[in-house]
């Protein structure tokens, strides 16, 4: 197993790997163990992997896949949704309010996890960076592109509020967000940076 991402929740740890993925009870942490490993059959799996509400969404080869894990000793597939194209790369994700936010373009309705959709596409490109929800809004950070501001409510929607652009030189990969402030990772040729913004 190769890992690509990894998520907590309810006591448990989702570790993706290349072409299955495991549950680990962290609970307590000194007494760790696999609980189950899952073979989904998709080769080549690279981005996120993420856990809300009992419930464990994944992607690689252009499809996100759900899971029920309730029953984290035998978690049931519940339903999947592909893409196609090079505009979604699949790097990022994150989960809320059963809606999932795919690098800062793609906002997928998986309220019911069976019938998953796309329920909005943003016209900017910003999947080259982490992401960050906060409020009711998303905050992304796109490398060359800057940083890019989204309104995401009500759920299901996304419209844009701002991009703050980056030198020249520079790109913004990584973002955090906390009591009204971006906290941006930045690079800078061979420099790292963090730069630091008062958003409200």
């Amino acid at each position: 197993m190769q890992p690509q991402g990894v998520a907590v929740g309810d006591g448990y740890a989702y570790i993706a790997g290349y072409n299955d993925w495991i549950i680990v009870d962290i609970d307590p942490p000194e007494e760790a163990h696999i609980v189950t490993t899952v073979h989904y059959g998709v080769q080549g799996i690279k981005g996120d992997i993420v856990a809300a509400n009992g419930m464990v969404y994944l992607y690689g080869q252009s499809k996100i896949m759900a899971y029920d894990v309730s029953n984290p000793g035998n978690p049931e597939f519940k339903g999947s949704i592909s893409f196609w194209g090079p505009t979604h790369p699949f790097d990022h994700m994150l989960a809320r309010n059963g809606f999932l936010y795919v690098n800062g373009i793609l906002i997928i309705d998986a309220t019911d996890p069976t019938d998953m959709f796309v329920s909005a596409t943003s016209v900017n490109d910003f999947s080259k960076g982490s992401m960050h929800l906060m409020g009711g809004f998303l905050f992304t950070a796109a490398a060359d592109e800057g940083v890019g501001i989204f309104d995401v409510f009500p759920p299901g929607t996304i419209e844009p509020v701002y991009n703050m652009p980056v030198s020249d030189d520079e790109s913004a990969y990584y973002i955090a967000c906390r009591s009204g402030y971006m906290f941006v990772s930045t690079c800078e040729v061979y420099r790292n940076g963090l730069r630091i913004y008062k958003w409200w």
